[in-house]
């Protein structure tokens, strides 16, 4: 990123996490997660394409994502 002042963005930070389980022996587990879930809008990147013109390029971040994640061992 280039030190271009109307690209900047203040700090953030990102609240994510899970819960696992495993059954006793072992085969079958489970996971509930989440990210982003404060779903803070944010830039992970910028660019500015035509110096001085106001044509930037700005990739922003994952929005709030859950999911649920199960699994067997065969």
């Amino acid at each position: 990123m280039v030190n271009v002042p109307r690209l900047r963005q203040d700090g953030y930070a990102l609240l994510g996490g899970h819960i696992d389980w495993e059954s006793a022996d072992g085969r079958f587990n489970a996971s509930i997660w989440g990210k982003n879930l404060a779903n803070k809008f944010y830039v992970t990147s910028s660019v500015d394409l035509l110096a001085g013109w106001g044509f930037d390029y700005n990739h922003i971040g994952a929005p709030r994502t859950y999911g649920i994640t199960l699994g067997v061992k065969y």
